[in-house]
């Protein structure tokens, strides 16, 4: 009997592992220098998707090529990450740097293929995007290409989920970025925190009854433009004109005023 329920555990477990498909993207022999010789090691990098928007990327190392990629394949299960698609395709596209590698991701039309190089082909197609292009600036670094294509598969997200987010500061994402909740402590801690006693307003003084009424201003009045336009200093007035002093007449003598010949006199002359 016990021998039954193992042999069926296994086969679960087989099931299991055949919806995923995993691929060995890069295998890199490291030697280390010790004082009886060389002592050899590898290191595997393995991608493991479904093809339906599953995808994992693992890097294992191991004395042995076996194990070094069967430590990676664990891996890369336990780092699995659902990415957001549209059809075939990612919704829009995305840049994203790694390191020294630098990696543009781009929408394409449906039938158009994967164009992508080196370790983005692979993964592109591990994730179930057929229609895809990829390119690579920087370093060409197989690890820190593949690792940058699933930093940008992981952070691409949905619009909804976007939208949402915008919109409601307290929304968590809890696919593959989470955004940071206030902590209930916080809250309470704002909430007790006492307020600031009002300042009381000093008593104002009753105005004598003589004192003339205040003629209340209005708050939106503007002031006029004649007003609002600067002063023209007035110049001084000139001046008074010296009043002009006619000659007095002249003296009359003290016989009075002489007689004008009389015409007639000369005439009887002649």
């Amino acid at each position: 009997m016990r021998y039954y329920r193992r042999d069926r555990r296994d086969r679960r477990t087989e099931q299991e592992d055949t919806r995923f498909k995993s691929e060995v993207l890069y295998i890199n022999r490291v030697a280390k220098v010790l004082k009886g010789g060389r002592r050899f090691r590898f290191t595997a990098l393995v991608a493991v998707g479904d093809s339906e928007g599953k995808i994992g990327l693992g890097l294992g190392k191991a004395p042995e090529v076996v194990e070094a990629i069967h430590k990676g394949e664990e891996l890369a299960k336990k780092n699995m990450v659902d990415i957001c698609r549209v059809g075939t395709t990612i919704p829009f596209g995305i840049k994203k740097t790694y390191c020294s590698t630098t990696v543009l991701l781009r929408p394409a039309r449906e039938g158009a293929g994967i164009t992508a190089g080196g370790t983005a082909r692979p993964i592109l197609a591990l994730a179930g995007l057929s229609d895809c292009t990829a390119k690579f600036f920087g370093s060409n670094n197989r690890v820190n290409c593949a690792r940058a294509t699933f930093e940008a598969l992981k952070s691409i997200e949905s619009p909804a989920e976007t939208l949402k987010h915008r919109r409601d500061r307290k929304y968590r994402i809890e696919s593959h970025r989470a955004v940071r909740v206030p902590v209930e402590g916080e809250e309470a801690g704002a909430k007790a925190a006492p307020k600031a006693p009002p300042t009381e307003a000093a008593p104002q003084k009753a105005a004598p009854a003589d004192a003339p009424a205040a003629i209340p201003v209005q708050a939106d009045a503007r002031p006029s433009e004649e007003a609002a336009k600067p002063i023209e200093k007035q110049a001084p007035p000139p001046p008074a004109a010296a009043k002009s002093v006619e000659p007095a007449d002249s003296a009359e003598p003290e016989g009075g005023a002489a007689e004008e010949p009389d015409s007639s006199a000369v005439g009887v002359g002649e």
